[in-house]
């Protein structure tokens, strides 16, 4: 990919983040979490706050683009055009560290085992994405539609798939800041090439 394809690819990505940003579900997650009732070992409902269904549905929409490796715009593509182009290696080290920790964040447990196994944040986002709103998988959706028979556990499920959600959108909203910079960076050095070469 050259120059100029790298600053379309970077500012594409950028697009897509602004975009994030400016939905329902973005102003709604800080207000995320979940209100147990019934008596001691006996919980009986759970009430869920923060993002409602459709602002979910509509987040999710869009944050496909950063997940979805056939897409430019994808975390792991983005990660490839990071290695190759030639901007400051300060800048490719902090976002393949945030990276890795977004990584880490992914693979931590959640607070909820079902049937002894305990779910990570990642499971709980594949299942959602690929199971539950995208129907990719059948695997995942025999799991998605299983835990939906039990809305008590659905509902605690759907508050930790709002939490992966939040992780990926940080790590997006950092790789857009990173991402600016990379794009002046590079545009400089084509404003130079096109000088020299005039």
């Amino acid at each position: 990919m050259d120059i100029r394809s790298s600053i379309a690819a970077l500012g594409l990505f950028n697009e897509k983040a602004n975009k994030l940003e400016e939905l329902s579900f973005t102003k709604k997650i800080s207000g995320s979490g979940v209100t147990i009732s019934g008596q001691l070992g006996q919980a009986t409902v759970v009430e869920r706050h923060g993002p409602d269904e459709e602002s979910i549905d509509a987040f999710v929409l869009t944050m496909r683009f950063f997940v979805q490796d056939n897409e430019t715009t994808s975390l792991r593509n983005m990660a490839d055009i990071y290695s190759k182009i030639p901007i400051d290696k300060v800048l490719v080290g902090k976002f393949n560290a945030a990276r890795a920790k977004t990584n880490a964040a992914l693979d931590n447990r959640t607070p909820i085992s079902l049937n002894d196994e305990v779910l990570t944040y990642r499971v709980v986002f594949d299942v959602f994405l690929y199971g539950g709103l995208a129907h990719a998988n059948p695997e995942k959706k025999r799991t998605y539609d299983a835990w939906a028979r039990d809305p008590f556990v659905f509902s605690l499920l759907q508050n930790e798939f709002v939490f992966g959600l939040g992780i990926l959108e940080s790590m997006i909203f950092y790789t857009r800041a990173l991402n600016q910079v990379a794009i002046r960076e590079l545009e400089s050095q084509t404003t130079t090439g096109d000088t020299a070469s005039g």
